[in-house]
């Protein structure tokens, strides 16, 4: 994978609670904004037929699927897919969807017609692995004729246009699989993957349970992307106080070594499934300084549909409940597409990154591309003070002025980005 698509932006949309009519009409009427973002890639929820038995909540979640070759009615059909992939490609963009692969929902006709093609228990009922996810059965790859189906139904997303699959809880799903699939319909090496591997916690509950679950490592053997939840963790403790900054920090350094050096992180604050980085932080200038800190790590970034607005609720996965676009925040927005536009400028190698830990809160990153690139953020809650520890001479990419600081001078406004003179 070429080192530029480090800075690639792949936007999340759900599609039901996109706009008021929930289909595909509402996302091609605003593909102009979304393209004005500098987002790359935009990533479609599941847009097949949702279960009916054993539903959670009234509509369902999207991620109970009755038929991975069908359109979801309430979406639109075909040919509304088809104008929507075409309006996309035509503003230079790409299109992915999920691909649900671990389970279907409980009332899929696969349930009656291909009951093998399910995991079963000694007494032969087809089970779950995770009992939280009432509304699912999951999948039994052992039976080959299943890779075969699968593989038929996502060549036809492919043949209509889609670029590429987001793979949900793909560690959960034999790497054999990933491997066959990837060179069954994907010849040519064209198409994005995306792994949403999972938390760290989790690999380890579902390998104790008797189930395979890969690690990240395992996984960049075939996907392009995996999610930073194996960072996630120690994220949610130095937001609750309960690590260290400098433990977080160290672990994002070693995951550009602990993978294979072609592996990129996909890096996030919110997706569909954890809370809005609006309603997270304690006040506007840690938002503002964990954004930049996501975008100006290695790797790809992943903006949730309202995310650049700075909305604080988070879209029920159940419910018809559509983003609130009306409580936006138009200074966050002229900001959050500052820091994009800035970030994508970086194409270096990670191996002109540097991030260090520099005490009370405070980061310094380093990318050194043309001419280098110095980030100082406040992660913490409180106020800081950074003194100086060299002089520094450049220009403010966010205020867009010439900058001059000599050693022992103060800096007490994060975040600051600087590119030094040369």
């Amino acid at each position: 994978m070429e080192t530029n698509q480090q800075r690639q932006v792949i936007y999340e949309i759900f599609p039901r609670n996109y706009g008021i009519n929930g289909n595909f009409t509402d996302i091609i009427n605003d593909l102009d904004r979304i393209k004005s973002l500098g987002v790359d890639i935009i990533w479609l929820m599941p847009i097949h037929p949702i279960g009916v038995l054993s539903r959670k909540g009234s509509e369902g979640s999207p991620y109970s699927i009755q038929d991975y070759s069908k359109i979801h009615p309430d979406l639109g059909d075909e040919q509304d897919l088809s104008r929507l992939i075409s309006e996309v490609h035509k503003r230079d963009m790409k299109i992915i969807i999920d691909a649900v692969l671990n389970h279907t929902s409980v009332d899929s006709d696969w349930v009656t017609s291909h009951p093998s093609y399910y995991l079963q228990n000694e007494s032969g009922d087809i089970i779950r692995k995770v009992s939280d996810w009432s509304d699912i059965l999951d999948l039994n790859y052992e039976n080959q004729e299943l890779w075969a189906a699968i593989a038929n139904a996502m060549n036809g997303w492919v043949q209509m246009g889609i670029d590429g699959f987001r793979c949900d809880v793909a560690p959960m799903v034999p790497l054999e699989f990933w491997q066959y699939l990837k060179s069954t319909i994907d010849k040519d090496n064209e198409l994005v993957w995306i792994a949403e591997s999972v938390h760290l916690s989790h690999i380890r509950e579902t390998r104790k349970s008797g189930y395979i679950c890969h690690s990240d490592a395992e996984l960049h053997s075939v996907f392009d992307f995996t999610y930073e939840y194996d960072s996630f963790e120690l994220f949610e403790m130095v937001l609750k106080d309960k690590t260290k900054l400098v433990q977080y920090i160290y672990f994002i350094k070693n995951q550009m070594y602990q993978y294979p050096d072609h592996a990129l992180k996909l890096r996030f604050l919110e997706n569909h499934d954890i809370a809005r980085a609006a309603s997270i932080f304690d006040n506007f200038d840690q938002l503002k300084n964990w954004t930049v800190f996501t975008f100006y790590i290695p790797g790809a970034s992943l903006v949730y549909a309202g995310q650049e607005y700075a909305l604080k609720k988070l879209p029920n996965l159940f419910e018809k409940d559509v983003v609130d676009w009306e409580n936006r925040d138009e200074n966050f927005l002229i900001f959050f597409k500052q820091i994009i536009e800035l970030s994508k400028e970086i194409t270096a190698s990670t191996l002109e990154f540097d991030i260090d830990d520099l005490g009370d809160s405070l980061v310094k990153i380093e990318w050194n591309h043309v001419q280098k690139t110095v980030i100082f953020l406040n992660l913490g809650r409180e106020k800081k003070i950074y003194s100086v520890i060299e002089n520094i001479k450049g220009k403010d990419l966010l205020e867009n002025r010439d900058l001059s600081l000599k050693k022992g001078e103060n800096l007490d406004k994060f975040p600051i980005i600087i590119q030094l003179s040369s």
